[in-house]
């Protein structure tokens, strides 16, 4: 049988060689970039948190850390901004020893390690099968926070309000919590019902003409006010400092007395002084009549007092027992 070959043209044929070089160089480049690219790992097996520790970490967050820190400022964008990248022993480690704010590191390892993985969680972070473990572990972690975290099915209180804080402040001393407390005390003393619903009462010294200004203290409750004492005495001047203060306090402890206390029940004292200099001499003379367990006490330093020649001028609160 007479076979036939035909010849294929040199243009043709360079053609068709160039095209199979092409295929087997894509070839090779595939295979070279398929094995370099790194394998993504099954999420259960990169070191996390369960949703067993999630769990009892929500458990002693809401028993006993919920009444200082808030939710909301362990997650979401700010959070992710501070604590993305850093190592989950960094977490851990700041949440040992600032919860509960009452008793920092009073909690077991365990416990701090659980909250750690409940905050882990609320960011959106993925759930491995085994649990955190306490060793070195830890610090070869590193915090992938998702950069849109999805909500956690914990509950979170205030979330529909306005965004978070812009820092994270795991000992704020103005929580929710107290901030409320802070506030309502103060309308407490502020509130012209509250003090009469209380008995508000004046307090005058015996054998003195009341002022149609002021009295010399006023009783609320189970507390007694005094009104701000100048050291001038007419009857006995004194042009120290040392002495108006003693003369200041000295009508303060009769105050405290006409109203059933005494100078051992005083809580809080504000000071008075026109110079810094005053600072030294006042003390001296204000240790006497608190020689043991003081009040607390704010010294000002101001431009003047209202009569010339004053030094001094000192109030104070304490409590009456018994009421």
């Amino acid at each position: 049988m007479l076979r036939v070959r035909k010849r294929l043209r040199p243009t043709a044929r360079r053609g068709v060689l160039a095209v199979l070089a092409a295929l087997m160089v894509g070839s090779t480049v595939a295979r070279a970039q398929s094995a370099a690219l790194p394998t993504r790992a099954d999420s259960s097996t990169v070191p996390s948190y369960n949703e067993e520790q999630a769990a009892r970490g929500d458990k002693v967050f809401s028993q006993v850390c919920s009444s200082c820190h808030q939710r909301r400022d362990l997650s979401g964008p700010d959070f992710r901004l501070k604590w993305n990248g850093q190592t989950v022993y960094d977490l851990f480690d700041l949440v040992r020893t600032t919860m509960p704010d009452s008793a920092p590191g009073s909690l077991s390892q365990d416990a701090y390690l659980d909250v750690t993985g409940y905050i882990m969680k609320l960011n959106g972070m993925r759930p491995a099968v085994a649990p955190l473990p306490i060793d070195s572990l830890l610090r070869q972690i590193k915090l992938d926070i998702p950069a849109a975290a999805p909500p956690s099915s914990a509950s979170l209180p205030f979330a529909s309000r306005s965004s978070m804080s812009r820092t994270v402040h795991f000992r704020s001393p103005s929580s929710f919590a107290r901030a409320v407390a802070y506030t309502f005390a103060l309308t407490a003393f502020a509130s012209p019902t509250l003090v009469q619903a209380q008995g508000r009462e004046a307090v005058n010294l015996p054998g003195k003409t009341p002022s149609p200004m002021l009295s010399d203290g006023a009783k609320v409750g189970n507390l007694v006010y005094s009104a701000g004492q100048l050291g001038m005495d007419r009857a006995n001047p004194d042009s120290t400092v040392g002495g108006q203060t003693k003369i200041a306090l000295s009508t303060i402890k009769k105050v405290f007395e006409v109203a059933g206390s005494s100078m051992d029940q005083a809580l809080k004292c504000t000071v008075f002084l026109i110079d810094v200099k005053d600072f030294a001499g006042m003390n001296a003379a204000y240790k006497e009549f608190f020689p043991n367990s003081p009040p607390a006490r704010t010294t000002v330093v101001v431009a003047a007092l209202v009569l010339v020649g004053a030094k001094v001028e000192i109030e104070c609160v304490a409590a009456i027992p018994g009421k």
